[in-house]
């Protein structure tokens, strides 16, 4: 009888064994490799869009500025508040390294002769880059709903501050230092 139950607790063993095997298995196959973009990742990606292009018509990936605090205002030439806010981006976008904040200026699907021609009516000296927006994909992935907009996103890729409308030069100074601790 004792070898009985040796066997048996043996067999047993084996059958837990072979069964936490194919649990373990299973579970294992069945965690997706696939991440959950972040909202950056989100709306600065133009797949299944027509391409982010600058002032020239160079394809831009904004995807390749992920890493860094992105501040981020959609405009268009018929918005009036935005000659205001691109005025403000281009001064305070020259106290910052453009390897930690990238200031990015996304235009409403207008075409390049119309935004080029708004942007040429005042000197813009700066490191803000121009985008053209085709489809209007930004603004939409963002949820927006007013104009100017701007939005603020952590290296990382989340949103950490969003303004609608108008922002001034002190809140968006002391925005950037709390993302940034500049």
């Amino acid at each position: 009888m004792k070898k009985d139950g040796i066997v048996t607790l043996a067999i047993m063993l084996i059958v837990v064994l072979l069964l936490a095997s194919a649990v373990w298995y299973v579970s294992s196959k069945n965690k997706t490799s696939k991440t959950i973009p972040t909202p950056a990742e989100r709306s600065l990606s133009s797949a299944g869009y027509a391409p982010y292009t600058d002032l020239d018509g160079n394809q831009v990936l904004l995807t390749d500025f992920l890493g860094r605090t992105l501040v981020v205002t959609v405009w268009a030439s018929w918005c009036p508040e935005c000659r205001t806010d691109l005025t403000l981006f281009n001064r305070i976008s020259q106290n910052y390294d453009l390897e930690e904040v990238v200031f990015l200026a996304i235009n409403r699907a207008e075409p390049k002769a119309t935004a080029r021609a708004f942007l040429d009516t005042f000197k813009l000296a700066g490191d803000v880059i121009y985008i053209l927006d085709p489809d209007d994909h930004f603004y939409h992935s963002t949820d927006s709903f007013s104009m100017p907009e701007t939005i603020i996103f952590s290296p990382n890729g989340n949103e950490v501050y969003r303004k609608r409308g108008r922002i001034n030069a002190s809140e968006l100074q002391g925005k950037l230092q709390e993302n940034t601790g500049n």
